[in-house]
Protein backbone atom coordinates (compact mmCIF):
# COMPACT_ATOMS: atom_id res chain seq x y z
CA UNK A 1 0.00 0.00 0.00
CA UNK A 2 1.36 3.34 -1.03
CA UNK A 3 0.56 6.42 1.02
CA UNK A 4 0.70 9.84 -0.46
CA UNK A 5 1.65 12.86 1.54
CA UNK A 6 0.94 16.36 0.49
CA UNK A 7 4.10 18.26 -0.01
CA UNK A 8 3.87 22.02 0.09
CA UNK A 9 6.24 23.65 -2.27
CA UNK A 10 6.99 27.31 -1.94
CA UNK A 11 7.54 28.95 -5.20
CA UNK A 12 10.88 30.62 -5.59
CA UNK A 13 9.21 34.02 -5.28
CA UNK A 14 7.39 33.18 -2.01
CA UNK A 15 10.56 31.77 -0.49
CA UNK A 16 12.47 34.91 -1.47
CA UNK A 17 9.81 37.20 0.09
CA UNK A 18 9.81 35.21 3.36
CA UNK A 19 13.61 35.34 3.61
CA UNK A 20 13.67 39.03 2.71
CA UNK A 21 11.07 39.89 5.37
CA UNK A 22 12.92 37.84 7.97
CA UNK A 23 16.16 39.64 7.04
CA UNK A 24 14.45 43.03 7.44
CA UNK A 25 13.13 41.92 10.83
CA UNK A 26 16.64 40.95 11.96
CA UNK A 27 18.06 44.28 10.78
CA UNK A 28 15.31 46.22 12.60
CA UNK A 29 15.89 44.18 15.76
CA UNK A 30 19.63 44.82 15.55
CA UNK A 31 19.14 48.57 15.14
CA UNK A 32 16.76 48.64 18.12
CA UNK A 33 19.27 46.69 20.22
CA UNK A 34 22.07 49.10 19.31
CA UNK A 35 19.76 51.93 20.35
CA UNK A 36 19.36 50.43 23.80
CA UNK A 37 23.08 50.26 24.44
CA UNK A 38 24.26 53.52 22.91
CA UNK A 39 23.42 56.90 24.40
CA UNK A 40 20.45 58.25 22.52
CA UNK A 41 16.73 58.92 22.78
CA UNK A 42 15.76 55.30 23.46
CA UNK A 43 18.14 54.93 26.38
CA UNK A 44 17.60 58.45 27.77
CA UNK A 45 13.85 57.89 27.93
CA UNK A 46 14.43 54.64 29.81
CA UNK A 47 15.38 56.27 33.12
CA UNK A 48 12.55 56.45 35.65
CA UNK A 49 14.21 58.31 38.54
CA UNK A 50 14.73 57.51 42.22
CA UNK A 51 11.28 58.71 43.26
CA UNK A 52 9.70 56.15 40.94
CA UNK A 53 11.90 53.41 42.41
CA UNK A 54 11.05 54.65 45.91
CA UNK A 55 7.35 54.13 45.34
CA UNK A 56 7.99 50.39 45.84
CA UNK A 57 11.42 50.35 47.49
CA UNK A 58 10.59 52.79 50.28
CA UNK A 59 13.25 51.74 52.79
CA UNK A 60 15.96 51.76 50.13
CA UNK A 61 14.80 55.19 48.95
CA UNK A 62 14.98 56.58 52.48
CA UNK A 63 18.49 55.18 52.94
CA UNK A 64 19.58 56.56 49.55
CA UNK A 65 18.06 60.01 50.12
CA UNK A 66 20.26 60.53 53.18
CA UNK A 67 23.41 59.27 51.42
CA UNK A 68 26.21 61.22 49.71
CA UNK A 69 25.00 59.85 46.35
CA UNK A 70 21.69 61.70 46.65
CA UNK A 71 23.59 64.98 47.08
CA UNK A 72 26.28 64.34 44.47
CA UNK A 73 25.00 67.05 42.12
CA UNK A 74 24.56 69.59 44.93
CA UNK A 75 28.26 69.47 45.88
CA UNK A 76 29.41 70.61 42.45
CA UNK A 77 30.53 74.26 42.24
CA UNK A 78 28.03 76.45 40.30
CA UNK A 79 30.30 76.59 37.24
CA UNK A 80 30.44 72.79 37.03
CA UNK A 81 26.75 71.89 37.46
CA UNK A 82 26.29 71.63 33.68
CA UNK A 83 29.73 70.31 32.76
CA UNK A 84 29.19 66.96 30.94
CA UNK A 85 32.43 65.59 32.33
CA UNK A 86 31.25 66.25 35.91
CA UNK A 87 27.69 65.12 35.21
CA UNK A 88 28.86 61.71 34.04
CA UNK A 89 29.42 60.92 37.74
CA UNK A 90 27.31 63.51 39.59
CA UNK A 91 24.04 62.88 37.70
CA UNK A 92 22.22 59.80 36.41
CA UNK A 93 21.46 59.03 32.77
CA UNK A 94 23.05 62.21 31.47
CA UNK A 95 24.46 61.96 27.94
CA UNK A 96 24.43 65.38 26.26
CA UNK A 97 24.35 69.07 27.10
CA UNK A 98 21.01 70.83 27.55
CA UNK A 99 19.00 67.74 28.35
CA UNK A 100 17.06 67.16 31.55
CA UNK A 101 19.03 65.34 34.16
CA UNK A 102 18.38 63.22 37.18
CA UNK A 103 20.56 64.93 39.80
CA UNK A 104 22.75 62.79 42.00
CA UNK A 105 23.78 59.18 41.76
CA UNK A 106 20.30 57.67 41.63
CA UNK A 107 19.22 54.02 41.68
CA UNK A 108 19.60 53.54 37.94
CA UNK A 109 23.24 54.69 37.95
CA UNK A 110 24.06 51.30 39.47
CA UNK A 111 21.02 49.19 38.52
CA UNK A 112 20.55 50.37 34.92
CA UNK A 113 17.62 52.18 33.26
CA UNK A 114 14.41 50.94 34.87
CA UNK A 115 11.78 51.30 32.17
CA UNK A 116 12.16 47.74 30.95
CA UNK A 117 12.36 45.94 34.29
CA UNK A 118 10.26 48.18 36.56
CA UNK A 119 6.95 46.38 36.05
CA UNK A 120 6.05 44.27 39.08
CA UNK A 121 5.64 41.00 37.17
CA UNK A 122 9.14 41.46 35.73
CA UNK A 123 10.81 42.44 39.01
CA UNK A 124 9.48 39.27 40.64
CA UNK A 125 11.32 37.17 38.04
CA UNK A 126 15.07 37.65 38.59
CA UNK A 127 16.05 36.05 35.30
CA UNK A 128 13.57 38.11 33.28
CA UNK A 129 14.57 41.35 35.01
CA UNK A 130 18.23 40.58 34.27
CA UNK A 131 17.40 39.94 30.63
CA UNK A 132 15.61 43.30 30.55
CA UNK A 133 18.75 45.15 31.71
CA UNK A 134 18.40 45.05 35.51
CA UNK A 135 21.96 45.21 36.74
CA UNK A 136 23.30 43.89 40.00
CA UNK A 137 26.05 46.25 41.17
CA UNK A 138 29.45 44.63 41.22
CA UNK A 139 30.80 46.30 44.33
CA UNK A 140 34.08 48.18 44.21
CA UNK A 141 34.63 47.47 40.51
CA UNK A 142 31.41 49.31 39.61
CA UNK A 143 32.25 52.18 41.96
CA UNK A 144 35.65 52.74 40.36
CA UNK A 145 33.99 54.22 37.27
CA UNK A 146 33.63 57.45 39.25
CA UNK A 147 35.77 56.81 42.32
CA UNK A 148 38.87 56.27 40.23
CA UNK A 149 42.39 55.92 41.49
CA UNK A 150 42.81 59.64 40.70
CA UNK A 151 40.01 60.70 43.06
CA UNK A 152 40.66 61.49 46.70
CA UNK A 153 41.60 58.53 48.82
CA UNK A 154 38.57 56.28 48.64
CA UNK A 155 38.20 53.07 50.58
CA UNK A 156 35.52 50.78 49.17
CA UNK A 157 34.63 48.89 52.40
CA UNK A 158 34.45 52.10 54.44
CA UNK A 159 32.46 54.06 51.87
CA UNK A 160 30.08 51.23 51.00
CA UNK A 161 28.72 51.64 54.53
CA UNK A 162 27.73 55.22 53.70
CA UNK A 163 25.50 54.14 50.84
CA UNK A 164 24.22 50.91 52.39
CA UNK A 165 20.62 50.28 51.39
CA UNK A 166 20.75 46.49 51.19
CA UNK A 167 21.97 45.04 54.50
CA UNK A 168 19.86 43.36 57.18
CA UNK A 169 20.80 45.99 59.76
CA UNK A 170 19.29 48.61 57.43
CA UNK A 171 16.00 46.76 57.54
CA UNK A 172 16.10 46.98 61.34
CA UNK A 173 16.21 50.77 61.18
CA UNK A 174 19.85 51.68 60.78
CA UNK A 175 22.44 51.21 58.07
CA UNK A 176 25.72 49.36 58.56
CA UNK A 177 27.42 52.63 59.59
CA UNK A 178 24.99 52.83 62.53
CA UNK A 179 23.10 55.83 61.14
CA UNK A 180 19.42 55.74 62.09
CA UNK A 181 16.83 55.96 59.31
CA UNK A 182 14.53 58.96 59.47
CA UNK A 183 10.97 58.15 60.50
CA UNK A 184 7.85 59.67 59.01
Amino acid sequence: MVTHRKVHHCSGWTSFVKRFCFGLFLIALSLFSVGLFSPGPIQRASYMGAQYCGSCHQEEYIAWSSSPHARAHEVLPPGKKNDPQCLSCHATGHFQKNEPLLPGVQCEACHGPGQFYAALHIKKDQELSRLLFMQRPVGEKGCRHCHSVDSKIWSAPENMKKIDHWSKSRVKGENSAGIKKPSF
